[in-house]
């Protein structure tokens, strides 16, 4: 059977002597695995066998259960400039590793979702050097559990109803002032409700456009990381290299002002 999916490349090993299996995220399949032969031996599939690479592949597959393969490829784009800042290249790799654990050949309907939210995402930290990265993660792991089932809604108490929020238990929602007083959860606000709501409803890239100071963004990030955790049930590799990278360039920046005063 053969077939063409626009795909985007996760994840890359090595199989038998010359060929490389890569784990992929398409628009209509959701994540499957394909073989590329003889790609150690073919300059040309380096443009496409690539992490991050995004590609139109031509696929065979010998029966239903068969192992696809890669027959041909035409290259649309490889975000190259992640390899020009640390940060972002491990935030990618995080973005990555997270799809690679979605299911494979997922046939639930949103697939063409989780492609399209890797793919602005990977752009945003290529091509928009005005958009802060801790943004860019926020909106990708809300956007990411809302495709998975699992969207948090904001709208009113959960115990009265009242249109307020000041405490969020994950497994719950948020409860008032009055509701939260013996729960144990995250404190918000008004304008945290505002920020989460606008980066689940708005669409494409303007669920990017967050308009608040970094400061509240990392206190916001820190909840939003928190509740994607528990509600995938994992612990990232990716995620800890990239704080420590962050971790890293905040004690840069700080010793440089310092320096300057």
């Amino acid at each position: 059977m053969n077939s063409k999916v626009d795909a985007i490349v996760l994840k890359t090993a090595p199989y038998k002597e010359n060929d490389i299996l890569l784990s992929l995220l398409t628009m209509s399949s959701g994540r499957i695995d394909a073989l590329v032969r003889g790609a150690k031996k073919s300059r040309r599939s380096v443009l496409y066998t690539q992490p991050f690479s995004y590609s139109e592949l031509s696929l065979y597959r010998a029966g239903r259960q068969g192992l696809y393969i890669v027959d041909g490829a035409e290259p649309k784009e490889n975000f190259y400039e992640l390899r020009k800042n640390l940060s972002a290249l491990a935030l990618a790799q995080y973005f990555s590793e997270a799809c690679y654990y979605l299911p494979k050949e997922s046939s639930s309907g949103d697939e063409d979702k989780f492609m399209k939210l890797l793919l602005n995402s990977l752009y945003i930290l290529c091509k928009k050097k005005d958009i802060s990265v801790t943004a860019v993660k926020l909106v990708f792991e809300l956007k990411f559990a809302k495709y998975l089932g699992f969207s948090p809604d904001f709208s009113a108490c959960v115990a009265c109803g009242k249109n307020e929020g000041v405490i969020w238990k994950f497994d719950r929602g948020i409860f008032c002032s009055d509701c939260g007083k013996e729960i144990d959860g995250y404190k918000i606000n008004d304008s945290i409700r505002k920020i989460i709501t606008h980066a689940l409803m708005a669409e494409n890239m303007s669920a990017y456009c967050i308009f608040a100071d970094e400061k509240a963004l990392l206190y916001i990030d820190s909840i939003v990381e928190k509740y994607f955790s528990t509600i995938t049930e994992r612990n990232y590799r990716t995620l800890d290299y990239y704080r420590e990278l962050r971790e890293i360039e905040t004690s840069t920046k700080k010793g440089n002002t310092n320096k300057n005063e």
